[in-house]
C-alpha cells in the first residue's frame, strides 16, 4: 500500500484523500477504505519499526459518523429509527388518537360533507330565506358571535355551513350579507360552526369537544390520517413513499381468519 512508504504527513493526506474519494463512491466503499486504514493501524503497531500510525477513532467510537448517509438498497428500509424516547410516546398517542377519537372525526367529516353538499344544490325559495332569518337575526341582533370561517387569514360567514343548515341559496346567503352588513360585522364577531355530530371520545372522563366544528374537521381528519401513518409505519417498516402509495382497500382488507388444519391444529 503506497500510504505505507510515504512519511507520516503525507500518509495522512493520504489517508484523508483517500476518505473524501470513497465518500463520493458510496457507503460501502468508504467503509472498505476506513477498514483498510484500520489495519494499517494495526499493522504498524505490530512492526519492529512502527511509524507512529494513530489509531482511528472510528475504530473506538463507530463508523457512522465518518461514513456518507445510508441508501435504500435492495428494497430494504435503511433509514435510521426514531429513539425510543421520542417514538414511544408519539405512537402511544397516534393510537389513542385512532381509538378514542376516530369515530367522532369520522362522523363529523361525513356531516361536513353533507352540508356542504346541501349547500351547492340548494334551490333559492321561502323556506331557505325564512331559515337563514330565524338562524342569524337573533345572533347579529343580540350581539352574540356568528357562525364564520377563515379564508386567507379573512374572516367572513361561513356560508357553506349556514346554507347546509338552513337550506338557504346562495343568492339568499349572498343577499343577506350585504342588507345587514355581515361583510363587516363578521370579522368583529366570529364564532363556531357546530355540528350535530356525535362526541363520544373522552379526555380524563370529560368529554373531549362540546361539539365538532364545522372549520376544524379538516384539521382533525389531518392529524388522524397522520396517526394512521404513524401506526402503519411503525407496524410495518414501510417506507413513507410506498405507504403512502397504498390504495385505501389495501390498507382495509383484512386478513382471513385462520381455519383448522385437516390434523385439528
Amino acid at each position: 500500500m503506497e500510504i505505507i512508504a510515504a512519511g507520516a504527513e503525507e500518509a495522512a493526506d493520504r489517508a484523508r484523500k483517500a476518505i473524501r474519494d470513497s465518500s463520493a463512491r458510496g457507503r460501502e466503499r468508504a467503509r472498505t477504505v476506513l477498514n483498510a486504514l484500520t489495519r494499517l493501524w494495526a499493522y504498524d503497531e505490530l512492526s519492529a519499526r512502527p511509524a507512529g500510525v494513530g489509531r482511528p477513532p472510528w475504530d473506538e467510537f463507530g463508523a457512522d459518523d465518518y461514513l456518507p448517509a445510508a441508501t435504500s438498497q435492495g428494497g430494504e428500509n435503511t433509514t435510521e429509527i426514531l429513539a425510543e424516547q421520542t417514538m414511544g410516546p408519539m405512537l402511544v398517542w397516534a393510537i389513542r388518537m385512532i381509538d378514542d377519537f376516530a369515530d367522532d372525526i369520522l362522523a363529523a367529516w361525513q356531516e361536513r360533507h353533507r352540508l356542504v353538499t346541501v349547500a351547492c344544490s340548494n334551490p333559492a325559495n321561502q323556506a331557505g330565506k325564512e331559515a337563514l332569518d330565524t338562524l342569524l337575526l337573533p345572533l347579529i341582533n343580540s350581539g352574540n358571535p356568528l357562525p364564520t370561517t377563515s379564508i386567507r387569514g379573512h374572516i367572513s360567514l361561513a356560508r357553506s355551513y349556514v346554507g347546509g343548515l338552513t337550506g338557504a341559496s346562495k343568492g339568499h346567503i349572498q343577499a343577506f350579507i350585504q342588507r345587514h352588513g355581515i361583510r363587516d360585522l363578521a370579522p368583529q364577531r366570529p364564532g363556531p360552526c357546530p355540528m350535530d355530530s356525535p362526541v363520544t371520545g373522552k379526555i380524563a372522563g370529560r368529554p373531549w369537544r362540546e361539539a365538532m366544528d364545522f372549520n376544524e374537521t379538516v384539521a382533525l381528519m389531518r392529524h388522524l390520517g397522520t396517526a394512521c401513518f404513524i401506526v402503519l409505519s411503525y407496524l410495518t417498516g414501510m417506507r413513507p413513499g410506498r405507504l403512502s402509495a397504498c390504495e385505501p382497500a389495501a390498507v382495509l382488507t383484512r386478513s382471513p381468519a385462520p381455519t383448522t388444519a385437516s390434523d385439528g391444529t
